[in-house]
């Protein structure tokens, strides 16, 4: 039997913790993610390297401090969680 893996999570919530969840409940196998660091050294997950897509932020991660990336939401108001969220 072929394996499901969560690409990002779900499509509609990519690389959320809502995204993760909903992947679990289809009985995904697994997730897939991106990290990228802040400027000041905390890996979030996200899967381009800028939050301009997904967010309603803009810039590069690396260019951001964790506190102004736990400021940003998505077009569904979810929260781009840190690398230590998402593997809890």
């Amino acid at each position: 039997m072929p394996e499901v893996i969560g690409h990002r999570g779900t499509a509609a919530d990519e690389n959320t913790m809502r995204g993760f969840r909903d992947a679990q409940r289809a009985d995904a196998s697994g997730i897939e993610l991106e990290v990228w660091w802040t400027r000041d050294g905390m890996p979030v997950v996200m899967h381009d390297p800028t939050v301009d897509r997904t967010t309603n932020g803009h810039g590069a991660i690396a260019n951001l401090t964790a506190a102004q990336v736990s400021r940003l939401r998505t077009a569904r108001s979810k929260r781009v969680p840190t690398l230590d969220k998402a593997l809890r």
